[in-house]
C-alpha cells in the first residue's frame, strides 16, 4: 500500500491523462523551472522564505518536511524484508539509486520537479529514520511489538 501510494503521489497524481502532450511541451519549455541539478539551491531558497515571509510557510514546510518524511518508511520495510538491507551502507546505496531513478523517472515523463535537493532530504529522513530505528531501546520496543525481526531471524 505505501509504495502504491508512493506511486500515485510522486508520478500518476501529476499527470493529466487529458491533456498529456500539453502538459509535456509546457514542462519541456519550462524545464529550467522544474530542474535543479546545483545542491542546496531549493533548500536554501525555502530557507529564504521562511526567514523573510516571501511565500508564507505552508508551501517551504510542506516541501522540506514532506521530502524528510516520504521515504523515511523504507527504513522500516526493506531491512525487514531483505536481511542484505540491514547494513546501512547498503541501505544508503539502494536509497541513493532508487531516489535518483525517481527524479530521473519524473523528468522523462514531464511530472514533478528534478531536483537535487528532493533527492538530499529523501535520502536524509530515510538514513535518520534507519538510525533511529536502530537506537537499541526502539529496536527492541520494535521487536517486542512484533514489527521487527529478531536479531537472529
Amino acid at each position: 500500500m505505501y509504495l502504491l501510494a508512493l506511486a500515485y503521489g510522486l508520478f500518476f497524481m501529476r499527470i493529466r491523462m487529458t491533456d498529456y502532450a500539453a502538459q509535456r511541451a509546457d514542462y519541456r519549455a519550462n524545464t529550467g523551472l522544474m530542474t535543479n541539478f546545483v545542491p542546496l539551491t531549493t533548500i536554501r531558497l525555502y530557507l529564504r522564505c521562511l526567514r523573510y515571509g516571501y511565500i508564507g510557510t505552508r508551501i517551504p514546510l510542506a516541501n522540506l518536511i514532506g521530502n524528510l518524511l516520504l521515504f523515511m518508511p523504507m527504513a522500516f520495510f526493506l531491512p525487514c524484508l531483505f536481511f542484505a538491507m540491514r547494513r546501512w551502507w547498503r541501505f544508503g546505496v539502494l536509497m541513493l539509486l532508487t531516489l535518483i531513478a525517481v527524479e530521473g523517472l519524473q523528468f522523462l515523463l514531464c511530472c514533478g520537479s528534478c531536483d537535487v535537493d528532493d533527492v538530499m532530504l529523501n535520502l536524509s529522513g530515510a538514513l535518520l529514520m534507519y538510525f533511529l530505528l536502530r537506537i537499541p531501546g526502539i529496536g527492541k520496543l520494535m521487536q517486542r511489538l512484533r514489527l521487527l525481526p529478531e536479531e537472529g531471524a
